[in-house]
């Protein structure tokens, strides 16, 4: 029964011959951990979700000073965001299926 460990494990115990590749379900996918980079892809998206609160307050703030071109360019950006978020939750969709159809462990022996 294997152990799925991070990549540098993955490197070291495969140079050392100490280890040998199975196809099963992997945390360790062509070098990638996917829960860590599932949780980077988190992280990204709540960056983009603060920019996209602090953009939402400055529409407000030109919408209420009339400044209607500029609450107009704000309101383009606030969609542009919308669609990065979007565009976020599908690539960690994404990764998900792909690390699944990767099926690499490595195992201790």
């Amino acid at each position: 029964m294997g152990m799925p460990i991070n990549h540098a494990t993955c490197r070291h115990a495969l140079s050392l011959g100490m280890a040998t590749l199975e196809k099963e379900v992997a945390m360790c996918t062509n070098g990638v951990n996917t829960d860590q980079f599932k949780a980077n892809l988190s992280q990204i998206d709540e960056a983009v979700a603060l920019s996209r609160r602090w953009l939402h307050r400055a529409f407000h703030q030109a919408e209420s000073a009339q400044h209607q071109r500029t609450a107009a360019k704000l309101r383009e950006a606030q969609a542009l965001l919308d669609e990065a978020r979007a565009a976020l939750e599908e690539a960690g969709d994404i990764v998900e299926r792909e690390a699944s159809n990767a099926n690499v462990t490595v195992h201790l022996v």
